[in-house]
């Protein structure tokens, strides 16, 4: 359950190329941590991480490539008896095209079928369905796709004394197809799942809660 954990949300990062008309694949590399709270049978997960990504968004032919930093959060729940975990993730970045035009990225990932090792440390690969929206200063995209990587982590002294807590990395391959999305006051996301749009909601808020500190 952790290491995938850590992998799947490590893995909700951009995509780019492929040689379609349209198409969206990318690299990622992360770090972050898994935080894990046991009541009787039940696990309580939070998702933190810090990711780059490098990739390439291909509209007719034509390929744009762009580097983004992210920061990645959400909670997660699962089970004692199967230590399996199921997540949704929000992401939130921000970077540039290598022609020095500005790129924003946001959407999530969905993390599923995690696994878990009893050890000290932790290794494995995952995979899960990621939701974008990237925006250039062409316009929007919506993408959907799937993220494949590995990751590995230590369990560390967790900052809550009542918790475990996993401190790793990661790399992952992103792969999707993109569409044109006009977002307005009133949709700003498309039609995600709940979920996730649950999760970038929560993220929102304490991005504002955040700000209103300084």
């Amino acid at each position: 359950m952790r290491n995938a954990l850590l992998c799947l949300f490590l893995a909700a990062t951009v995509a780019a190329p492929g040689f379609a008309a349209a198409s969206f694949t990318a690299d990622a590399d992360a770090t972050g941590v898994v935080v894990l709270w046991f009541a009787g049978q039940e696990v309580t997960a939070e998702v933190r991480a810090q990711f780059t990504l490098s990739g390439t968004l291909v509209l007719e032919g034509v390929g744009t490539a762009f580097s983004v930093t992210a920061r990645a959060s959400g909670p997660g729940s699962g089970n004692l008896d199967t230590l399996a975990v199921e997540a949704w993730v929000a992401v939130d970045g921000a970077g540039m095209t290598d022609a020095g035009d500005a790129v924003t990225l946001r959407g999530g990932i969905a993390i599923t079928s995690l696994d878990a090792a009893s050890t000290t440390s932790t290794s494995g690969r995952g995979s899960g369905a990621f939701y974008f929206l990237l925006t250039t200063t062409a316009g929007t995209w919506a993408i959907e796709g799937e993220a494949v990587g590995e990751a590995s982590g230590s369990f560390v002294v967790p900052d809550d004394p009542h918790s475990m807590q996993l401190s790793g990395a990661g790399s992952f391959v992103l792969a999707g197809e993109p569409r044109v999305w006009a977002t307005s006051e009133n949709a700003p996301f498309p039609q995600w799942p709940g979920a996730l749009l649950a999760a970038l909601e929560r993220q929102a808020a304490e991005q504002e809660s955040a700000a209103g500190g300084k």
